[in-house]
Order: structure tokens, then C-alpha cells, then sequence
């Protein structure tokens, strides 16, 4: 429990609403945002959906993809990729010059 003089929930506000102002956010951006921003920039980044759930402490995976499920890239999405990526490096094998090291 937090006491007088500790950095109570009061204190917490303040700071909160300072790294807001500080960042130029807009007024009245709350934390719970700041949570959604961090699990979004994980998913972004290939994050497993097991590590999202135990950096947000959720009780369940499900409550996991409850949530931020359609932030996941969908297998069309990856299949799309893939199929991108293959497509340019048989377009760029068949220039005159290509190295296969090029890749």
C-alpha cells in the first residue's frame, strides 16, 4: 500500500500528465493508451502473442487476442509477403549483372 510522501496515485498523475505534455500528446491521453500503443509495437514488430501476454500480464492468451487479435498480420498478409519477396528476387535474377551474393 502506498503511503504519504511515496509516490502515490496523486504523485502518478502528475507525472503521467507531465510525459504527456512532454511528448505533445493530446490532453487527457491516458495510460491504459500507452499499454495498447506497447502491445501494438510489439505485434509490429513479430512479437509472439505469448510474450504480449505475459509484458501486459494478462490472465489468458485468449484475453490477449481478445484484444489486439486483428492488430496480428493474417496468414494472407504473410503469404502476400512471401510471395512478394520471391517475385523481386526472380525479377532481379534475370537483370544483366545480377549476383546471386546481391541478395
Amino acid at each position: 500500500m502506498l503511503r504519504a510522501g511515496h509516490t502515490g496515485v496523486a504523485r502518478w498523475g502528475e507525472r503521467w500528465q507531465h510525459a504527456v505534455e512532454t511528448a505533445k500528446q493530446p490532453k487527457g491521453t491516458r495510460f491504459h493508451e500507452g499499454r495498447h500503443y506497447y502491445a501494438s509495437v510489439l505485434i509490429d514488430a513479430g512479437e509472439s502473442a505469448l510474450v504480449i501476454k505475459e509484458r501486459l500480464g494478462h490472465a489468458s492468451i485468449r484475453e490477449t487476442f481478445d484484444t489486439y487479435g486483428h492488430l496480428f498480420p493474417t496468414s494472407d498478409d504473410r503469404t502476400r509477403e512471401a510471395t512478394d519477396r520471391a517475385l523481386a528476387c526472380l525479377a532481379a535474377s534475370s537483370r544483366p549483372g545480377f549476383s546471386a551474393s546481391a541478395l
